[in-house]
């Protein structure tokens, strides 16, 4: 009897963990297909109050996450509102991290070709953030999306 007991208590937690879905899986399922409106650039360095960065002209800009035939593929496509650059896109690859807290880009002309944390994820609202010390005190740089 006792077996029987500590066997149904051992069945009902693994059936507990085959319920939950690993972090990066489920952040994953938020961010991929859909179009990402980059809205918001700031910088802030030690005590320094936060500046806003993003020209008017990249609030169009897209980012998109998308899964494809085993891979997981990044594109940046500008918009029509123009910065004096020529209209295109880059492209590259992603890879989040186990945990889903941080996400990589590569991507050969990707304006965000490096690892970001990701500050805020929901259904409507992406916030990658870049932060780095420095001999002024901690540099943090939040790219803020909204879902188109």
């Amino acid at each position: 009897m006792k077996y029987l007991g500590l066997l149904l208590l051992l069945s009902v937690g693994l059936f507990g963990l085959c319920g939950k879905e690993p972090p990066a899986l489920a952040v994953s399922r938020l961010l991929v297909g859909k179009d990402w409106v980059w809205v918001s650039w700031t910088e802030k360095t030690g005590a320094q109050a936060s500046r806003e960065r993003i020209d008017a002209c990249r609030k169009d800009d897209v980012i998109r996450f998308e899964h494809s035939h085993g891979q997981q593929l990044y594109t940046e496509s500008k918009g029509t509102l123009s910065c004096g650059q020529p209209s295109g896109s880059a492209q590259g690859k992603w890879q989040l991290a186990k945990d889903g807290r941080t996400v990589t880009i590569i991507g050969e002309g990707a304006a965000f070709d490096d690892t970001w944390q990701i500050d805020e994820l929901t259904e409507t609202r992406l916030q990658l953030a870049y932060r780095v010390a420095t001999s002024s005190g901690a540099f943090v740089m939040k790219m803020t999306f909204q879902k188109r």
